[in-house]
């Protein structure tokens, strides 16, 4: 990886509702990076599609004509995407706004800058409700470290991160584990299912898959706590 120069922002205007402003700050950072590096590409991380979505419209107006505005997420179809992805046209420039899509898995040739807002949506089950929701949370620095990365691939870069170094050391090391956050009924279904009369009786690699039955053996009620405490 390329040499990467990470600079921090001053504090968020609204820390208790941190996307609120988001639709005017980062188009002010993005026109900020556009001056001072000539050039480039430019990868802007966002938490949910709404997000790219209003901000977008805020930068649709303000880019020069020889820069190219895309959006990077999901729910996009695959020609979409790859345009977003592929590298800009000679004497053009992009601008990427993504969600945590862009992550790992995915290289922007001609990315330089990063603008990283600090935040991500992810699932979270609540159990008084029985639904999973999405939840906006701060990043994780793992997940920072990923997204600063960006900048590095195929050329020194910049990282602009939209919180203070105060905010950084707060921020959790990892995302916590998805079984400590997803919806466990059907493995505690197909668990019961399995046979054992109890849950301590399906202990490490004394548990051996049975014949499933019509119905659970055991209900959701014994399960669920022994599937809690060995999962912690």
């Amino acid at each position: 990886m390329t040499p990467i120069t990470s600079t921090r922002a001053a504090p968020r205007p609204c820390p208790t509702s941190p996307t609120s402003g988001w639709p005017s700050l980062v188009p002010a950072h993005v026109r900020a990076a556009l001056h001072t590096h000539p050039e480039g590409d430019i990868l802007v991380f966002l938490p949910g599609v709404g997000d790219l979505q209003r901000s977008a419209r805020k930068l649709t107006d303000a880019l020069a004509n020889h820069i190219d505005l895309h959006l990077l997420h999901g729910e996009l179809p695959l020609e979409t995407q790859d345009a977003a992805l592929r590298p800009a046209r000679a004497g053009r420039r992009k601008v990427i706004l993504a969600t945590s899509i862009a992550e790992t898995s995915l290289t922007i040739e001609g990315v330089r800058v990063v603008i990283d807002g600090g935040f991500a949506r992810v699932p979270r089950f609540v159990p008084r409700t029985g639904f999973t929701t999405l939840e906006t949370v701060p990043v994780a620095r793992a997940a920072a470290d990923q997204r600063r990365g960006r900048a590095g691939r195929l050329a020194p870069g910049t990282c602009y991160r939209l919180w203070t170094e105060a905010e950084h050391h707060n921020l959790p090391a990892h995302r916590p584990p998805e079984i400590h956050t997803a919806d466990l009924s059907s493995l505690v279904l197909e668990l019961a299912l399995w046979g054992p009369p109890s849950p301590p009786a399906c202990a490490g690699s004394t548990c051996r898959p049975q014949r499933p039955s019509p119905k659970p053996r055991t209900c959701f009620c014994v399960w669920a706590p022994w599937i809690m405490r060995n999962w912690e």
